[in-house]
């Protein structure tokens, strides 16, 4: 690839993570940046976490089917494994079943996010940058946020979600509907006899004990993460917390979820959850304007619809950053 080319890269979760990765490695000239809102990488692959508690409260796990996603993850072994999950489905009015995983379940170890965290390393990271929007011309870019500005860049890609894309590139047509996720942390004194459970006829739609999954039985205190209903969520997503939390846990009880310690429960709303449908093209690219965006949105509503995204436009950006070489290397001889 060639030299002397700066992108910036909006988001830190398994898209921007994987893009910003794979072009650094094919190109350690390129000038990557990742700028990032919250205070760690992961994105949707989050972990919530005290002393004594841990709770996976985003992406629950994911699945390889792919050679490509198999290979790129080979070095980074130590940042995952099986998760051999005791499963069922539970509905407040019928009897309870067995429910089986017909192909390997992974997780981050020791926490969801590691995996993020170990393909990021040693590449820049600003952190708590939430970026607004852009300002600038192609080639001359520049990052927006609610701390300064940041620039010039000859490229911006977004990994963030859909709305939050359209906002910062100001492209109203850059768009995707999406479910939001209510996700409810709770302490529980009993541990249930399931580690993971799909929910029927209930508010709840997945239950999982975060302490079931591989390198977290050092955990002091048990915890089950309860992710609402989508559609329940988006019906709630007006209703106070309060009142959102306490529906959530009266549901758990009609599971017959015991020993929760309700006072200790905790909220987290992801706005935006899962795309409702994937897009008609791998991601977005404006070879004119220097942007482009890749994600989930995209190519699947999970970890490797948005690594498979991400790849493809490195593919993509990769040729024109060659191309951009050459061209420097013409003015140069010239």
């Amino acid at each position: 690839m060639g030299s002397n080319v700066s992108i910036a890269i909006v988001g830190s979760g398994i898209a921007g993570t994987t893009l910003a990765r794979l072009l650094t490695d094919d190109s350690p000239s390129t000038e990557i940046t990742i700028f990032e809102k919250s205070r760690g990488v992961g994105g949707r692959m989050a972990t919530r976490y005290s002393e004594q508690l841990e709770f996976d409260h985003g992406a629950q796990f994911f699945t390889i089917r792919g050679n490509r996603f198999r290979q790129f993850l080979s070095p980074y072994k130590n940042a995952y494994k099986a998760w051999p999950a005791a499963t069922t489905t539970l509905s407040p009015d019928r009897k309870e079943y067995t429910r089986l995983w017909f192909e390997t379940h992974y997780v981050g170890t020791p926490r969801m996010n590691s995996l993020c965290k170990k393909i990021a390393e040693s590449l820049d990271i600003q952190l708590q940058q939430k970026i607004t929007g852009i300002s600038g011309a192609p080639k001359q870019w520049f990052l927006e946020s609610e701390d300064g500005r940041f620039g010039p860049f000859d490229w911006v890609v977004s990994t963030a979600p859909a709305p939050q894309t359209q906002t910062i590139f100001n492209k109203p047509d850059l768009d995707a509907p999406y479910d939001a996720t209510f996700a409810l942390m709770v302490p529980v004194e009993e541990r249930p006899e399931f580690d993971a459970a799909v929910v029927r006829d209930s508010p709840v739609s997945w239950l999982a004990v975060t302490s079931s999954k591989p390198e977290r039985s050092q955990l002091k205190q048990l915890g089950i993460v309860a992710h609402a209903d989508s559609q329940w969520s988006d019906k709630h997503l007006d209703v106070p917390a309060d009142k959102v939390k306490g529906e959530l846990l009266d549901a758990l009880e009609a599971l017959a979820i015991s020993g929760l310690q309700r006072e200790l429960a905790t909220l987290h709303l992801w706005r935006f959850s899962r795309p409702l449908a994937a897009g008609t093209q791998p991601y977005f690219f404006d070879a004119r304007e220097h942007l482009a965006a890749c994600g989930d949105w995209f190519m699947g509503d999970n970890v490797e619809g948005a690594f498979d995204s991400a790849h493809a436009l490195f593919l993509t950006l990769r040729k024109q950053i060659v191309d951009k070489g050459a061209e420097f290397k013409i003015e140069k001889d010239t």
